[in-house]
């Protein structure tokens, strides 16, 4: 994979990561789920407004998007991919977290907004 993405012109954060066998994927996933907990907690409402809301709406759009083109890829095929393959299981299950994390991200940032004007 460090291969492919050193092809496709990819960050070399993302390369560093690879390298050492972190999908960057996982890490954004984990930083989604940081930030949905901290916009349902208390805790997060020590931290500006903005630190939270600004991540948490552009996560939602990135995460979102992000899963629905997955699943579209993976069911009409992607001709000009020379990598591994993915397994129908791994398709199904990233598609679910990706929409997951940014549908839950969405959601906690209406309701933090919400919360906070009331």
């Amino acid at each position: 994979m460090v291969a492919v993405f050193r092809k496709n012109g990819a960050p070399e954060p993302v390369i560093w990561l690879e390298e050492h066998g972190v999908d960057f994927t996982a890490v954004l996933a984990a930083v989604g789920a940081v930030l949905v907990i901290a916009l349902a907690h208390g805790w997060g409402g020590r931290l500006p407004r903005w630190c939270l809301l600004v991540p948490a709406s552009v996560g939602a759009g990135f995460f979102v998007p992000y899963g629905v083109l997955t699943g579209v890829i993976a069911l009409i095929g992607d001709d000009a991919n020379d990598g591994p393959s993915l397994t129908p299981w791994i398709v199904v299950a990233g598609v679910l977290a990706f929409c997951g994390v940014g549908g839950a991200l969405g959601a906690s940032a209406w309701s933090y907004r919400r919360q906070a004007a009331s």
